[in-house]
């Protein structure tokens, strides 16, 4: 198509048409047409990108360029408007961050995660796009974008993201929205930490002497935990760029990407330098052992139906259906323990006679969660987010509690190791303590996912 201007005009402008095949993607085909008249070109054809010499055209009476979206969304759209697709999404998410939680809830990067190939499958095939058809797009964007070149940046993975991240917006589903953006951290963080940390975890003593002597302006220091500063990261940059991303824009998805990438990278480098110094001077501190956090505990009315509503279901479906094998496996491996073993322990303690207990442990942990002081502005909604069982982890890796919760839950988790024969003379400390984790992390996992 070519496009005659007027004879007078040294107004030089650049249109992208870019073809996009469901199987075969061609190279975009540029043309150059003079015309004083910009406005009457846009009537005149629907163009994907404009340029004026060698810059992109932004705002103004232009029409932002919307390729991403207008060549997958509607795909997207559909494969998650199916309930499979969008459990999927959901489940993925969900079991990646409980085989990684010890990364995550820790104090600071002293384990890398890990985000396999079969976690990102599995969110193309959630959103209905092979992995090959992102990568075309994303050759189509590098040519007309180079945004989209930046290391760390270049990954069709985050083509997936965004565009579900617009979906679920678009539909107001705010869990589908926290699980959208933990794709982003997971994913971020992963690469950001194998660029800090290359050959070998860094040292937990000297990770706690640089985090501990770090400046109070820094968030991680009041957080508590690794992931807060994460999602909290990822959050800002998807509230700033929502509004772009909601209409389709590629420069809001490609800015929302970079930014993240930003964010978290600046992070990290800034922990890693505090880090490499102590390790240099040969600081460090010794870390605390594995107990249960101080929360000032205080009575609150609101909620407390919902906390009964939930107690009874998670009790009903643990005594009915007996407990879900997956969260045994995941809380197994990730607390080193035998799947076999713990298997057998917690079979044996879901029964009518314990159901005080359990009820005791759900109660307390629902209750901690909603209602101590340092959490109120959790709401029911939260428990069937990650951001429940990051809390409770933390809850457990604390010590010198005073909370009368965390002092129930303590107490019962004891009772039962002594009776399965975990708590003897000749019984070793690490091996107890990894059951008595494994026991915590699965009561957490089964709350979580009855929400």
């Amino acid at each position: 198509m070519k496009i005659n201007g007027g004879q007078n005009s040294n107004l030089s402008i650049t249109i992208i048409f870019h073809k996009y095949d469901r199987r075969i993607v061609n190279t975009p085909m540029m043309y150059k047409v003079k015309t004083p008249k910009e406005k009457d070109l846009l009537h005149i054809c629907s163009a994907s990108c404009l340029f004026i010499g060698n810059k992109p055209i932004i705002g103004g009476d232009f029409n932002m360029s919307t390729i991403i979206r207008d060549t997958e969304y509607s795909t997207v759209e559909n494969s998650l408007n199916k309930a499979e697709n969008k459990k999927l999404f959901k489940d993925t998410i969900d079991i990646h961050m409980a085989n990684n939680i010890s990364c995550y809830a820790s104090f600071g990067p002293v384990n890398r995660p890990v985000f396999h190939t079969g976690e990102s499958d599995a969110v193309f095939k959630a959103v209905g796009v092979p992995k090959e058809r992102f990568e075309d797009l994303l050759k189509i964007m590098q040519k007309s974008d180079s945004r989209w070149k930046i290391k760390g940046v270049d990954y069709p993975f985050y083509l997936a993201i965004v565009l579900a991240i617009r979906y679920f917006t678009l539909k107001h589903d705010d869990v589908q929205i926290k699980n959208s953006l933990s794709y982003m951290v997971c994913f971020t963080y992963a690469l950001v930490y194998a660029k800090y940390y290359k050959k070998t975890n860094p040292t937990e003593s000297i990770m706690a002497y640089a985090i501990n002597n770090m400046s109070n302006k820094y968030r991680i220091k009041t957080s508590g935990n690794l992931w807060t500063v994460l999602y909290e990261s990822v959050e800002k940059a998807y509230q700033l760029h929502k509004k772009g991303m909601t209409t389709g824009e590629d420069d809001a998805f490609v800015r929302f990407v970079a930014d993240v990438r930003t964010r978290i990278n600046s992070f990290i480098r800034k922990i890693s330098n505090a880090y490499y110094a102590a390790f240099t001077n040969g600081q460090y501190l010794q870390s605390e052992s594995e107990s249960f956090e101080d929360d000032k505990y205080y009575e609150a009315d609101s909620n407390t139906l919902a906390v009964e509503r939930v107690t009874n279901k998670v009790l009903t479906r643990l005594i009915v259906s007996g407990p879900d094998a997956k969260l045994i496996e995941l809380a197994a491996k990730n607390c080193g323990v035998s799947v076999n073993v713990l298997r057998t322990y917690i079979q044996s303690m879901v029964t009518d006679e314990q159901k005080d207990d359990i009820r005791v442990i759900v109660e307390s942990l629902l209750f901690l969660y909603l209602f101590t002081e340092s959490t109120n502005k959790h709401t029911i909604r939260d428990i069937g987010t990650n951001d429940f069982l990051i809390y409770c982890m933390k809850v457990y890796k604390k010590s010198n509690t005073i909370d009368p919760n965390v002092l129930k839950i303590k107490a019962i988790l004891d009772k039962w190791l002594k009776e399965l024969g975990l708590i003897t003379k000749h019984s070793s400390p690490t091996t107890t303590n990894n059951f008595r984790r494994a026991l915590y992390m699965f009561f957490t996992m089964t709350i979580m996912k009855s929400n």
